[in-house]
């Protein structure tokens, strides 16, 4: 008889098994949307992390956060906070109104901390891991990269394992695997991305073997 953590590592090791960079199809998403929603409404951006001790030149947009409210109480590292990033799951009205909902939707419940990152020239992620949480151990996530604007290489450089830049397109939506070392930095002013939390379990599993299926 299996435990839940004994089912959440089944599907960790599914999953990790995979490449560390997958490509997923979504035709019936339309970014453009997003990508006008973005410039329309950047003074709604926040600082991301509040409380950094540098200035990293990025700021965020809360699509899914603790509350569902359009702040920036959710832009922190969970690290020993008490949360995990399957405790910020409540819709923000950008949610929808950026229309995220066409692409986020299939993930239903087992959707978390989700924000639209605006990272400037200059802007960037310093070298780290995300997990695994051993305070949170079965509510893991994996995340999910979607390229709004200027995410080009020459653009953007979304570097994995401390070695190798990530062919990422703009309007393309990706999975790669951040449980491994990754870093981003920016070369334009207007590199929009999203990165989406959702939880391991095996309707992720599920749909994202659907989306990076082959034609």
């Amino acid at each position: 008889m299996t435990t839940g953590i004994d089912e959440f590592l089944l599907y960790r090791s599914y999953i990790f098994s995979a490449e560390d960079f997958v490509e997923l199809k979504v035709p019936e998403f339309n970014i453009t949307k997003t990508r006008e929603y973005c410039y329309r409404h950047r003074q709604h951006f926040f600082p991301y992390h509040k409380n950094a001790k540098f200035d990293q030149r990025r700021t965020a947009l809360p699509i899914t956060n603790l509350d569902g409210e359009p702040n920036d109480e959710s832009f922190f590292a969970v690290g020993k906070s008490g949360f995990h990033e399957m405790s910020f799951s409540q819709k923000t009205l950008h949610y929808t109104a950026a229309g995220l909902d066409k692409l986020l939707d299939r993930f239903g419940n087992n959707l978390g901390r989700t924000h639209i990152i605006n990272a400037k020239m200059g802007g960037f992620f310093k070298v780290h891991r995300d997990g695994p949480n051993f305070n949170f151990p079965t509510e893991e996530t994996v995340r999910l990269l979607l390229c709004i604007d200027h995410c080009q290489p020459y653009e953007m450089h979304f570097i994995l394992e401390n070695s190798k830049v990530l062919p990422l397109q703009t309007g393309k939506f990706y999975y790669i695997n951040t449980f491994k070392q990754h870093s981003q930095i920016s070369f334009h002013d207007d590199c929009f991305f999203l990165i989406a939390s959702v939880r391991i379990c095996k309707d992720t599993i599920k749909i994202l073997d659907h989306l990076s299926a082959r034609p």
